[in-house]
């Protein structure tokens, strides 16, 4: 039963009936919680719709004064203000039914048994749902209440919005009476002109019937005088006198327009005329203007037939005068720019007939000039006829002082400049020839093209220095064996590209591009054999050059293991590989004696792998060298501090020691960088840092022999040094100085000065220099002397303490009897004498205590101990032997003991 009991509850199955109390209770609280917030919601609703049937009677009220059949502008914002009555009406009418609804809703969602409690939640949340849906209907309309009260406010506020319209429309015949002046002031006529300042004139005095109230005056004013009747009969005036004018104004607004446009086209005229006038005043001797002046004349009549009609021209009329005034400044203007472009033709038409000129002379001297070289000239066919149709073509232009009319002019520009284009062409093709001609010129004529045979003679010289050694030697592409045929096949080359008598201009290419494959051809050849011979040197230089390495290392190899067989450190490091490398060495050498057999870059190789290794060896052996070197160094240093720490010995010994230190040699300072030495630098450098291990060697064993009694005294002296300052501190903190309580007599002045004069003592032996035995004595004299010191501190503060327990102890005595005095006083409360007699004892053991102390701290040292012993006794004798009378024969004695007296 027990398991089965602990099964149960560890499976967890007590909470699920936990679980579903907890949901009831949260679902019975939220059930709750929504139905206080509908209930809440419905509330404000309610008033709500009350505040909206309020709102909605005094729209109604503000209504009253107006009608649907009134004059406009009431009539028709009251019909449309009406109709959104009605609808809001509708709108609350709707609310208040929703409403009774969702009342009825909440009741039956009450609770009245089990199932209904358990689809409460469902219900009370549908409903919430439904009531934020009738509050948002409900703000909707608000919102439309609202904008019917703006349009009542209106509504009570048009006639001000009529006097706004009036005054505008009083505005806008301003405007047209003004513009129709302007109009006539520059000089317009016509019957349409006329027939506007008629409207305008009957305008004004429709306005003038406006009450001038509606035209002036702030709004409360207007608001005061204005009445249904006024507003109605105004508004309509101002509505057809706004139709009427709005016309008037546009026409002669376009009218000022057009006229201001003609202006502008008048001044452009005469601007042009007078551009024209300037042109023709002083044309070039060359040009020929009789037409053009001709021309001008005629414009001229027709602008000042225009000028005269423009001066006071009909509104009817603006159109057309502009036409024709655009017309006339039109032909001036293409006439001024024909003459100005004539004018600019003619130092351009000499300029290029002066290049035409220049370019036939330059194209005939280079024809001339390759058609006579001595050695391949060039036989002109094609250029030859090119250049004598573009002479012909020239001399039909004509020079360039001839007389000619601005039309000939811009022709002959235009000709002679396609005539430039066609030389500049043809200059190129020519300039192009040229440098083709150029080049094979040059190829021909190349002392390397013609010492050809004589270059091909040297190759079989070189083949037989090839021959010597083995052919893995030589790369693919150097083909070797391929050399005399390609040879030959160079020579037939040079046979074939070599021209007989002249070059036609046509064949020039073909000629460059087979001196190109000649040179090309012999320029690879040529690559090859100087590969090849560049080659054998190399083969050469690297075989001497691993031949020399070799023989370096192997003498290298043969020094370092002299110096290694004398260092026992080294000795143990590198001998045997010693050994081995200089067997490598010698095998190496051997091989590299044979050229016929094998590689020769794969024997360089294989000897600078063995030389590389040597070196790697090698510098791997300094470096382990150096990392012991500097360790000992490092240890013989830190060993030199120390005693310089202590004192300067002037030892044999410390003086060898700080010489080895100074003569470290270069890379052995820090033990990160590794040795990088080649073979020439081997040898030395073993040599030194040898050297140097031995002399550190040394060095230790002799500073060993001084430092370690210099350093064991030192630390037991320092040890008994820092023992007595730090008791003498502890002494000074728990002793009271001046002023303090309870006092004694001892005094540490004796014992800090015997410490100063030690530690005086202690400086002048760490600065004085001297040797190391000397040292030693005067280290354990100090040592002993601070020893000394530290007694006499500990003996002084257990006198102190003694001293101070004996007042302490006394000061309580007196305590202890000051309170049996304190009693003795409450046993006779009712015997005023008897307490007068014991308060004034306890005012005076009071006082004279607290002079006892206020002398001490006041006089400090001055007062001594025994003093205020003696005076602390004197007042506890009093104190424990002062007597009461109680009356003539009876006496209270500190106890509380009544004694006859005698």
């Amino acid at each position: 039963m027990e398991t089965e009991g602990v099964s149960l509850f560890q499976s967890g199955v007590w909470l699920i009936p936990l679980f579903l109390v907890v949901m009831l209770a949260l679902l019975f609280w939220l059930v709750r919680r929504w139905r206080d917030r509908i209930q809440a919601d419905l509330k404000a609703v309610r008033s709500e719709l009350r505040q909206m049937r309020n709102t909605r009677r005094e729209l109604d009220q503000a209504l009253q004064g107006y009608a649907p059949d009134d004059p406009e502008p009431y009539g028709q914002l009251t019909i449309s203000l009406q109709q959104q009555l009605q609808r809001i009406d509708t709108q609350i009418h709707d609310l208040e039914l929703e409403l009774v609804r969702l009342h009825e809703r909440a009741s039956a969602a009450a609770p009245k048994g089990f199932p209904q409690a358990l689809n409460a939640p469902k219900s009370w949340y549908q409903l919430r749902s439904d009531a934020l849906a009738f509050s948002e209907r409900a703000g909707q309309t608000w919102q439309s209440i609202d904008a019917a009260a703006q349009q009542t406010h209106l509504l009570e506020r048009l006639s001000w919005q009529v006097a706004q319209k009036a005054r505008q429309v009083s505005a806008l015949q301003e405007q047209a009476h003004q513009l129709i002046d302007q109009l006539r002031q520059r000089g317009l006529h016509g019957a349409a002109l006329e027939d506007a300042a008629q409207v305008v004139q009957q305008t004004h005095a429709e306005i003038q019937q406006i009450p001038i109230f509606f035209l002036s005056g702030d709004q409360n004013s207007l608001l005061q005088q204005a009445d249904k009747a006024s507003a109605s009969a105004v508004h309509g005036l101002a509505t057809r006198v706004e139709q009427t004018l709005q016309p008037v104004v546009a026409q002669a607004s376009e009218w000022q327009q057009q006229f201001s446009h003609l202006t502008r086209l008048a001044g452009g005229l005469q601007r042009a005329l007078q551009t024209l006038e300037r042109l023709l005043t002083q044309p070039p001797p060359v040009l020929n203007v009789v037409a053009a002046q001709t021309a001008f004349q005629e414009l001229q009549t027709q602008a000042n037939q225009a000028h005269s009609r423009v001066q006071q021209p009909a509104v009817e009329q603006l159109e057309t005068l502009a036409q024709q005034a655009g017309h006339i400044t039109e032909s001036a203007q293409k006439l001024a720019n024909q003459l100005a472009q004539a004018y600019d033709a003619l130092p351009r038409l000499a300029t290029e007939l002066a290049d035409l000129q220049s370019g036939l002379k330059k194209m005939s001297l280079s024809l001339t000039a390759l058609s006579s070289k001595s050695a391949y000239p060039v036989a002109w066919s094609k250029s030859s006829a090119s250049m004598n149709e573009l002479n012909q073509r020239a001399a039909v232009i004509g020079a360039a002082g001839n007389t000619r009319t601005p039309e000939q002019a811009l022709n002959d520009l235009q000709r002679a400049a396609q005539l430039n284009e066609q030389l500049r062409d043809h200059l190129s093709r020519l300039q192009q020839l040229e440098i083709h001609y150029g080049e094979l010129h040059q190829i021909l004529t190349n002392p390397e093209i013609s010492n050809l045979p004589a270059w091909l003679a040297q190759i079989g010289r070189l083949s037989g220095k090839v021959g010597h050694y083995a052919p893995e030697n030589w790369p693919r592409q150097d083909a070797v064996r391929d050399l005399p045929a390609e040879v030959q096949a160079l020579g037939e080359m040079m046979q074939q590209a070599m021209p007989a008598g002249a070059i036609p201009e046509d064949l020039v290419p073909q000629r460059l591009e087979d001196s190109r494959r000649l040179a090309q051809a012999y320029h690879n050849l040529q690559k090859r054999v100087e590969s090849i011979h560049n080659r054998l040197t190399d083969l050469e230089k690297q075989e001497n050059q691993v031949q020399e390495r070799l023989r370096e290392a192997q003498t290298t190899v043969n020094q370092v293991a002299l110096l290694v067989g004398s260092n026992p450190f080294l000795s143990q490091l590198a001998a045997q590989e010693l050994e081995r490398f200089k067997v490598d060495l010698q095998n190496a050498l051997q091989e590299l004696e044979q050229r016929q057999r094998g590689s020769l870059e794969k024997k360089a190789r294989s000897g600078e792998a063995l030389i590389e290794k040597i070196e790697q060896s090698a510098n791997r052996w300094l470096d382990q060298l150096n990392q012991e070197i500097q360790t000992q160094a490092q240890a013989l240093a830190a060993r030199l501090k120390a005693l310089d720490e202590i004192a300067t010995l002037e030892d044999q010994p410390v003086y060898e020691a700080r010489r080895v230190l100074s003569a470290r040699p270069t890379g052995s300072a820090g033990r990160t960088s590794k040795a990088k030495f080649r073979m020439p630098e081997l040898t030395p450098e073993f040599k030194r840092r040898s050297d140097y291990w031995q002399s550190c060697t040394g060095a230790s064993k002799g500073l060993e022999d001084i430092a370690m009694p210099v350093i064991d005294s030192f630390d037991k002296a320092a040890a008994y040094r820092q023992q007595s300052r730090d008791q003498l501190s502890q002494a000074a903190k728990w002793l009271h100085e001046v002023r303090q309580w309870p006092p004694t007599a001892v005094s540490l002045d004796g014992e800090r000065q015997e410490l100063d004069n030690l530690d005086k003592q202690w400086q002048v032996m760490k600065d004085e220099q001297k040797r190391g035995i000397h040292l030693v004595q005067q280290l354990e004299q100090l040592a002993a002397r601070y020893y000394d010191l530290g007694v006499k501190i500990d003996s002084a503060v257990q006198r102190a303490e003694q001293e101070m327990t004996a007042i302490e102890q006394l000061e309580a005595q007196i305590h202890d009897l000051y309170g049996l005095w304190q009693e003795n006083m409450n046993a006779y409360r009712d015997d005023a004498r008897v307490v007068g007699d014991i308060r004034a004892l306890l005012e005076a053991v009071e006082r004279e205590n607290a002079a006892i102390k206020r002398q001490y701290r006041q006089q400090g040292r001055d007062s001594s101990y025994g003093q205020v012993m003696q005076n602390l006794k004197a007042l506890e004798r009093k104190v424990r032997y002062f007597l009461v009378d109680l009356d003539a024969d009876h006496a209270l004695d500190v106890q509380g003991n009544v004694s006859r007296r005698r």
